[in-house]
Formats: structure tokens, C-alpha cells, sequence
């Protein structure tokens, strides 16, 4: 049963991939688009002329590396400890979704 909680641990692996590959995309894509960026590359944080797109994708990057921490390091103390049953799965489940 404990191998169930993987699941939403290994889902939110692939979303944080797709997200970065997603932003990966539009940040080559406005450096091309734009000689601006292109000299002055992309930067941490975006410029307030940058596309919404864009800050909307680094913001949600940059959430995907914050708290994802703390649920990755609760989902390894379950397992450590055996502790899983349905309830912490659904919330798993509850925290991805």
C-alpha cells in the first residue's frame, strides 16, 4: 500500500518538468522574437515589459521549488517510518491536484 503515495510524488516530478520545459520554450522563443532580451538575455527576475506569459511561467517555476520541499520531505518520512494509509494518500493527492 505505501507505494500509492508515490504516485502524486511522482506526478508532481513530471508537472514540475513540463513547466520547466514550457518555460525553457518561451524564454528561447522571446529571445529570438526581440533584440533587447536577445543582448541582454533573461533574467531572474523579469522585466516589467516582459510578456505575461512569461512571468506567470517563472513564478510558477520558482512555487514548484518552494514548497514541493517540504511535501517531498513529508512523503520520505512516511515511507521511512511506514506510516502511509489512505488518508495521508489523499491528501497527497489533494496537495498535487
Amino acid at each position: 500500500m505505501f507505494e500509492n503515495i508515490l504516485f502524486p510524488v511522482f506526478g508532481l516530478i513530471a508537472l514540475t518538468f513540463v513547466v520547466g520545459l514550457l518555460h525553457t520554450i518561451a524564454s528561447v522563443d522571446l529571445t529570438r522574437k526581440s533584440k533587447e532580451w536577445e543582448e541582454s538575455g533573461i533574467p531572474r527576475e523579469p522585466y516589467e515589459d516582459a510578456p505575461l506569459k512569461l512571468r506567470l511561467l517563472k513564478n510558477n517555476i520558482s512555487n514548484l521549488f518552494e514548497f514541493t520541499i517540504i511535501f517531498y520531505f513529508l512523503v520520505g518520512v512516511i515511507l521511512i517510518l511506514d506510516l502511509s494509509n489512505t488518508f495521508l494518500i489523499i491528501c497527497a493527492w489533494v496537495y498535487f491536484l
